[in-house]
């Protein structure tokens, strides 16, 4: 299974940790997507399909808003 892991400090302070992976959804290529803060963990798996469209809209926003 292809991971990757990032751990970083935000622009809060917080060290965060960001996981994604290649994951079978239903038969189908997909990717997991896990956030852990200091108060929070999230996770959200979507299809290829949608995480394609995730990266896009996500690379439009960071752009509009001066982003790198």
């Amino acid at each position: 299974m292809q991971k990757y892991e990032k751990k970083f400090i935000n622009e809060l302070g917080n060290a965060i940790d960001v996981q994604v992976s290649a994951k079978d959804i239903e038969g189908i290529k997909g990717v997991s997507i896990f956030i852990s803060g200091p108060t929070s963990n999230t996770e959200n798996n979507v299809t290829l399909a949608e995480a394609k469209v995730i990266h896009e809209q996500l690379g439009l926003l960071i752009e509009k808003m001066g982003g790198n």
